[in-house]
């Protein structure tokens, strides 16, 4: 809808997108620099929940805490353990989102489609002003105290950023906060060159971090399933020698979702973030969609569905269909058949009207055409009146239909009809389930109380779906 409107309109509303965008030549110029717009704001708009997160969730904090925690732990033990002639100890960590939360610099674009300016972030990084994060002053001023070095391994750039953030730092009171522990981005993101920079001279304790790439192991410019392959291997040093930090806003996570990631379109991007996820429906869920794409859903408004051994009422609502009721229910002795003969002791799988409801006694209040069962009533077996309903005073080939109690309340399915082909099958019910038993000779049976309600909630034109499995639905 925002498409079309945007197309309806573009014209007319130019020259505000000529002042947010390059200036445009023509209409259709103007409409995709306006769709990418939209695009991208919705990209930032997916950060709403993260980002509501870290800034507010006890939970947020609370894992921090553990890891800081993690941290204090390990830095004991390696120092409890070092000896004299071994090296120096040292920790690694990133900085942004490991210790520093940029939170407000991050989500800057929500509610707008403009397109992101590294700008932006030096000019957060030179104003100073980045949070700690809950928990990280009080653990690196201990790892400081036990007189451990700490080397803050970022991708912050060295040319650009490294005054504002020793400035921060300073601010907060980060230890060892100067440029002989700054090791900041100089031609490459890839860490791995400075983390042996750092090894060549001192024991690394550990490394923290919030992304992957943050470890001493190849995940640098990796897919997906590589990346989770490698941590994979990796995992008996999580908690130990690397320590994690919650980061759902950005990282190299969502650059690793598909090729060339970084110079996708935001339509483009927006479509593998899309396809990175798993999604799950109930079978009430994936019944609504099934049954409003079905063809039988355009030629009625009230369904009946029988899956397996599940009995449903469906009812189309203001456009959408909404289940009723759902119940056990019985059916032919030797299952369903997708091709059922006469006396083969199955019910038909298909989709079939419901042609008209009966019973032995006045109608119990169904809007339903309903036929009262008298003792002349016959659904014919003869060749000539095959499969129909038919008064006679005298007895004829079919079924009697007053011989039968589970009669006492019925419908019946128009199977075998439109052409009606003789032989292959006839009198096919939904009726009430006998006493003893669930299975019946081709009919579907439930209990007299349910099949009374379903009754006064019918109306002419229902049809019944019976199908095996849910998926089978998609067939009618």
């Amino acid at each position: 809808m925002r498409k079309k409107f945007l197309k309806a309109v573009a014209f007319g509303v130019s020259f505000i997108f000529v002042n947010n965008f390059c200036a445009a030549e023509t209409v259709q110029e103007l409409n995709a620099q306006a769709e990418n717009y939209y695009a991208t704001e919705k990209l930032y708009n997916e950060n709403i929940m993260s980002g509501a997160w870290m800034n507010n969730a006890a939970e947020y904090r609370a894992l921090c805490y553990q890891a800081y925690n993690a941290v204090k732990f390990q830095v004991d033990n390696a120092v409890k353990n070092h000896k004299r002639k071994d090296k120096p100890l040292a920790i690694i960590l990133d900085v942004d989102e490991t210790i520093l939360l940029n939170l407000p610099e991050k989500i800057a674009g929500v509610g707008t489609g403009a397109p992101y300016k590294r700008q932006s972030w030096v000019d957060w990084c030179n104003a100073a002003i980045a949070s700690a994060m809950p928990g990280a002053i009080d653990c690196m001023q201990y790892v400081d105290s036990k007189g451990v070095e700490i080397f803050y391994v970022s991708n912050r750039h060295l040319d650009t950023e490294l005054d504002g953030t020793i400035k921060n730092f300073e601010k907060l009171g980060f230890p060892q906060a100067d440029k002989k522990h700054m090791l900041l981005k100089t031609n490459t993101s890839y860490k791995q060159p400075r983390f042996d920079e750092v090894a060549k001279n001192y024991e690394v304790i550990l490394y923290m971090g919030d992304n992957v790439g943050d470890f001493p192991f190849e995940t640098f410019d990796k897919l997906t399933e590589e990346r989770n392959s490698i941590v994979d291997k990796n995992q008996n040093n999580f908690g130990t020698k690397f320590i994690v930090f919650p980061n759902p806003v950005y990282g190299a996570w969502e650059e690793a979702l598909a090729p060339n990631y970084k110079n996708l379109s935001a339509a483009e991007k927006e479509s593998a973030r899309q396809n990175a996820l798993t999604s799950w429906s109930s079978d009430k869920m994936k019944i609504e969609n099934l049954l409003a794409n079905s063809a039988t859903a355009q030629k009625t408004n009230q369904i009946i569905l029988v899956v397996d051994h599940t009995l449903s009422l469906w009812n189309k609502i203001d456009g959408e269909w909404r289940e009723d009721f759902e119940t056990y229910c019985g059916y032919g002795r030797n299952g369903l058949n997708w091709d059922r003969h006469e006396g083969d002791g199955t019910t038909p799988v298909g989709a079939f009207p419901i042609l008209y409801s009966f019973g032995l006694g006045d109608n119990p209040g169904t809007e339903m055409t309903y036929k009262k069962i008298t003792p002349n009533s016959y659904l014919s077996g003869e060749s000539s009146t095959y499969n129909t309903w038919i008064e006679s005073p005298y007895r004829i080939a079919g079924e009697h239909l007053a011989d039968y109690y589970q009669y006492t309340y019925a419908m019946n399915i128009g199977f075998n009809i439109n052409p009606t082909v003789f032989g292959k099958g006839a009198a096919i019910f939904l009726h009430c389930k006998s006493l003893d038993r669930w299975t019946t000779s081709g009919c579907v049976s439930v209990p007299e109380n349910i099949m009374l309600d379903l009754l006064r909630k019918s109306h002419d034109g229902e049809y019944i779906i019976i199908v095996p499995t849910v998926d089978d639905i998609a067939l009618f």
